[in-house]
């Protein structure tokens, strides 16, 4: 393992709701926001609710329209540049700010996702000994 590899395990997260999380932070200008976020290779986008939007200070609508289809429908969002670190690997990238939110009780659809996480990183996951290792590819 290289010097720019990083392994986490996430079983702590993991058995909450079955799925891998990493915690990362964002930030826009002088806001930062330290969020556990899935890990989905089958998004294209990293993925933010839009609550964020405010909290970042950011107009949701002022950024680039995309639409977004999943299996049970599809919606729309718009790309904003945020900061993104993970331990001690620091981008910016673009992040899809998606027009709704979870409802309450259920679990927060933020995801890291091709674009953004997967196309920096080989990521490497043992599920059985519950750990997720990124190694950087910048």
């Amino acid at each position: 393992m290289s010097e720019a590899a990083f392994t986490f395990e996430y079983s702590l997260y993991s058995h909450r709701v079955r799925g891998i999380y990493l915690p990362v932070t964002l930030t826009v200008g002088d806001r930062t926001a330290h969020l556990v976020v899935r890990v989905d290779c089958a998004s294209t986008y990293c993925v933010l609710e839009r609550p964020w939007a405010e909290y970042f200070g950011l107009t949701w609508d002022s950024g680039d329209l995309v639409h977004i289809g999943t299996a049970v429908g599809g919606f729309q969002a718009y790309l904003h540049v945020l900061s993104v670190q993970i331990d001690r690997f620091s981008w910016e990238t673009l992040v899809a700010i998606v027009e709704f939110e979870s409802l309450p009780g259920a679990v927060p659809r933020q995801v890291l996702g091709l674009i953004g996480f997967f196309d920096r990183f080989r990521v490497t996951i043992d599920d059985q000994d519950e750990r997720i290792t990124i190694e950087a590819y910048f």
